[in-house]
């Protein structure tokens, strides 16, 4: 994977960023995974504007 930098140079991510990125993305994706599903019924009483 390539970054170009604010200078114009290019470079690579490191192993660390990649498996910092694709750790933070694995905790979002199973904290939304577990969370309780929203009642539509609820939505559909809701007066928007």
């Amino acid at each position: 994977m390539v970054i170009f930098r604010p200078d114009g140079a290019h470079g690579m991510y490191s192993w660390l960023h990649v498996s910092l990125a694709t750790t933070c993305a694995l905790v979002a994706w199973c904290a939304l995974y577990r969370a309780p599903q929203r009642d539509s019924k609820k939505a559909e009483n809701l007066s928007t504007p």
